[in-house]
């Protein structure tokens, strides 16, 4: 599977938690953390197509 980078800016509160989820040890880092945030997203929009 190939990867794409994406850049973005987040609030300095947001960064602080992505940061404090990662030190927690939970996620590796946090890209490991993004996409465990839009692989939950896609399989909440998947229920909601399949739901309707």
């Amino acid at each position: 599977m190939s990867r794409n980078t994406m850049s973005f800016a987040l609030p300095e509160a947001m960064s602080d938690y992505v940061s404090e989820r990662v030190r927690s040890g939970e996620y590796g880092n946090a890209s490991e953390y993004l996409r465990d945030l839009i692989r939950h997203d896609q399989q909440v929009q998947a229920a909601r197509r399949f739901a309707n």
